[in-house]
């Protein structure tokens, strides 16, 4: 039997919890958040690897979504609607940036 083997089935075998006292065996009092399922009699095995996984940090970029505000346009009947002609000098005016905001002289 290899001796990592050997090691595995010792650390299986103490619990790190004593059922008796529900305090913990482990030095420095540390159940892991492990001590509820612990005394109620199950035994849990550490994972070196999976801790050593969860240590390392990632960067995340937080983004900032803009919400936009939906304007409910309210349906006129036709029959109400009148056509008035504007010039298309006046038309040329009234047409908006891309951005929403009006178009200023010189732009």
């Amino acid at each position: 039997m290899s001796r990592r083997r050997r090691r595995r089935r010792r650390r299986r075998s103490v619990m790190a919890v004593d059922l008796t006292t529900g305090l913990s065996r482990r030095p420095g009092g540390a159940t892991h958040g492990t001590a509820a399922t612990e005394i109620a009699g199950r035994r849990r095995r550490r994972r070196r690897r999976r801790r050593r996984r969860r240590r390392r940090r990632r960067r995340r970029r937080r983004r900032r979504r803009r919400r936009r505000r939906r304007r409910r346009r309210r349906r006129r009947s036709r029959t109400r609607r009148r056509r008035t002609r504007r010039s298309r000098t006046m038309r040329r005016a009234r047409r908006r940036t891309r951005r929403g905001r009006r178009r200023r002289a010189g732009d």
